[in-house]
C-alpha cells in the first residue's frame, strides 16, 4: 500500500480525517476511533523505518514503557499495534499548537506563561523519570500547549527515542548521540549515556528560548556543539535586557556543563524556577495550578518494562512530533490520580535544592574545575588557530621560499618549480600533520579525552621537526632562501605545541568527565 493514507480511508478501527503532521519516523493523522466515536491522533510509522532491523521489538518495548507514565502533563496512549504490516500508535487528540510554533509566532512568551509551562513540564519529566525512562529529545516541538479555562496546559510528547537508562541490551548502541542539536546536554554531545539531568538540561534550554526568543547555543555546526559541550550559556539578560537578571542564576544552574551542578529533580527545578520568577531566590512559591501532579520520588530504573494491554483504555493525553508532528506515547489503561505534593514535600525539595546550589557555589573544587575547563578550552583553541595559520602560510602566502625564480608558497615550490630541491611530499607531510592537530583537538574538545590531546602534542612536535628539516635540503642547505611565510609557518607550529601543552596541563588538573558520568549513573539524583 502507498506510504500515505487518504482522507476517508479506513485503517484498522480508525477513520482517517486528515494528515496533520509528517516527521522522520512517521505520519500523523487526525482520525476517528470508530468503536468509540472519539477523535485521536494516529501516528503511523513509515514502512522503511518499521521494516529496518529490530525496530518492531523496540517500538513495542517503548510503548510499554510509555504506558507506565501516568501524569496529566504527559501524552497518553490509547492503542498501539500493527495493521496490514504497518505499526501504529493512537493517542488523545490535543487541539493546540506545539511550543515551537508558539515561540515562532510570538518571538518570545511572557515570563508568566513560561513559568507556568516550565513548572508543568518539570513535573511531567519527574513522572517520566519515576517510570524509569529518560526522554532524550525534550524540545519545543515535542511540547503541545492547549487552552483549558483560559490557562495554558502543556503536554510532553513523543517518546519515540525514550529508553530505560539501566537497559544494556542489543537495542541500544553505545556511544550513539540521539536527540536534537541545540537541546542536547553536554554529556550527550560527548557521546555519554544521558540521564534524568540531561532531560532537565533540555528543559532549561526551552525556558531560555521561550524567555529570550533565542536558543542558548544557536547553530548546529562543530563550533556550536563545542561551545555547548564545554561552556556555560550566555546570561539571558544580555540577550534580552528587558527581561532583567532575575532568571540568570536559575538558568546558569539549569544549563551547567557538569550534570552534578544542575537541579537534581523535576520538583527542585520547578521550585527554583518559581523562586526566580518571584524574585525570592530559594524561596517557596505556590506552583501554578497543575492538579494531579505526582509527589517527588527518587529516580529508579525498572528491572523490566511494565506489561501493556492489547488495546488500552482511555487516558488523558496528547499528540507528539518528530519534527513538528503532533503525536506521542503514554499510559494505556485507566489513570489513577496521585496525591498532590504537600507543602512539607515542596519545602523539603526547595531546601535541598538551595543547599545543593549553595554547596556548588561555594565549593573550591567547583571553582577549580571551572578554571581548569576554561584553560583547557583556551589551549585547544590556540592549537586549532595554529594549525589553520600553518596551512594558510604554506598554501596562500608566496614568500615561503625563493630558489632564484621568485618568491613562491610551499605548494608552488613543491609542484612545478624545476629549480626547487623540494618534492611534493615536503608539502603534503607537514599539511597532513597540521590537519591531524586540528582533528585531534576537535575530537578532544568534544570527548574530553586526554589521550587524543596527547596525539595533538605529538603531531605538533613532529611538525616543528619537519619544518626545521626542510631548509636542510638541496645542494646549499640553509635558511637564506626562506622568507617571511616560512618563519610564520614555524611560529604557527610553536603555537600549536604551546596550545597542546596548556590543554594537557589543564586536562591533568580537571577531573575526568567520564568518572563524573559514572558517578551520576550510580546516584542520578544525589
Amino acid at each position: 500500500m502507498s506510504g500515505e493514507l487518504s482522507a476517508g480511508q479506513t485503517f484498522g478501527g480508525y477513520h482517517i480525517v486528515e494528515l496533520v503532521g509528517s516527521g522522520g519516523m512517521g505520519l500523523v493523522y487526525r482520525a476517528e476511533q470508530r468503536i468509540l466515536g472519539r477523535t485521536v491522533a494516529l501516528k503511523v510509522i513509515r514502512p522503511e523505518i518499521a521494516e529496518s532491523g529490530d525496530y518492531r521489538e523496540r517500538f513495542l518495548r517503548e510503548v510499554r514503557f510509555a504506558a507506565a507514565v501516568d501524569h496529566p502533563n504527559v501524552v497518553s496512549v490509547f492503542d498501539a499495534g500493527e495493521q496490514e504490516g504497518r505499526l501504529y500508535l493512537a493517542m488523545q487528540w490535543i487541539d493546540g499548537p506545539d511550543l515551537g510554533t508558539l515561540i515562532d509566532r510570538q518571538q518570545r512568551l511572557s515570563p508568566e506563561r513560561v513559568v507556568l509551562i516550565g513548572v508543568q513540564l518539570a513535573q511531567a519529566l519527574q513522572a517520566v523519570h519515576d517510570a524509569g525512562l529518560v526522554h532524550r529529545d525534550v524540545k519545543p516541538s515535542n511540547v503541545l500547549v492547549r487552552d483549558i479555562g483560559g490557562r495554558d496546559h502543556a503536554y510532553l510528547t513523543d517518546f519515540g527515542i525514550a529508553k530505560a537508562p539501566a537497559a544494556q541490551d542489543g537495542l541500544t548502541r553505545a556511544g550513539s548521540v540521539i536527540g536534537t542539536p541545540g537541546y542536547l546536554a553536554p554529556e550527550q554531545i560527548r557521546g555519554q549515556q544521558p540521564g534524568p539531568r540531561s532531560d532537565l538540561y533540555a528543559l532549561g534550554c526551552i525556558i531560555f528560548e521561550a524567555l529570550t526568543g533565542q536558543r542558548p547555543f544557536p547553530g548546529d555546526d562543530l563550533a556550536a556543539r563545542w561551545a555547548q559541550a564545554t561552556s556555560p550559556p550566555p546570561a539571558a539578560s544580555t540577550l534580552y535586557p528587558a527581561l532583567g537578571s532575575r532568571y540568570d542564576a536559575f538558568l546558569a544552574q539549569a544549563l551547567a556543563v557538569d550534570p552534578q551542578d544542575r537541579f537534581s529533580s523535576g520538583p527542585a527545578f520547578a521550585e527554583a524556577l518559581q523562586a526566580a520568577h518571584t524574585g525570592r531566590p530559594g524561596g517557596l512559591a505556590q506552583p501554578p495550578a497543575t492538579s494531579g501532579a505526582p509527589a517527588p520520588r527518587a529516580y529508579r530504573p525498572p528491572t523490566q518494562p511494565p506489561a501493556a494491554s492489547g488495546t488500552g483504555g482511555p487516558a488523558t493525553t496528547a499528540p507528539s512530533s518528530d519534527a513538528r508532528d503532533p503525536a506521542t506515547l503514554q499510559p494505556a489503561g485507566p489513570q489513577v490520580a496521585r496525591p498532590a505534593p504537600t507543602v512539607a514535600d515542596r519545602t523539603a525539595a526547595a531546601t535541598a535544592a538551595t543547599a545543593r546550589a549553595s554547596r556548588s557555589t561555594r565549593s573550591p573544587q567547583a571553582g577549580s574545575r571551572g578554571r581548569a575547563s576554561k584553560v583547557l578550552g583556551a589551549g585547544q583553541l590556540i592549537a586549532v588557530i595554529g594549525s589553520l595559520l600553518f596551512i594558510a602560510s604554506v598554501t596562500l602566502l608566496t614568500h615561503y621560499v625563493n630558489n632564484g625564480t621568485g618568491g613562491k608558497s610551499l605548494w608552488q615550490a613543491t609542484h612545478g618549480d624545476l629549480a626547487s630541491p623540494l618534492y611534493a611530499n615536503d608539502f603534503w607531510i607537514p599539511v597532513a600533520l597540521a590537519i591531524l592537530v586540528f582533528i585531534f583537538t576537535a575530537i578532544s574538545a568534544i570527548l574530553h579525552t586526554r589521550l587524543v590531546m596527547i596525539g595533538t602534542a605529538i603531531a605538533s612536535v613532529g611538525l616543528i621537526g619537519y619544518t626545521l628539516f626542510i631548509p636542510s635540503k638541496g645542494s646549499s642547505p640553509g635558511f637564506q632562501p626562506y622568507g617571511s611565510s616560512y618563519w610564520l609557518s614555524l611560529a604557527a607550529t610553536i603555537v600549536m605545541v604551546l596550545g597542546a601543552a596548556v590543554a594537557l596541563a589543564a586536562r591533568s588538573r580537571a577531573p575526568d568527565p567520564r568518572s563524573r558520568a559514572r558517578g551520576a549513573q550510580r546516584d542520578p539524583v544525589r
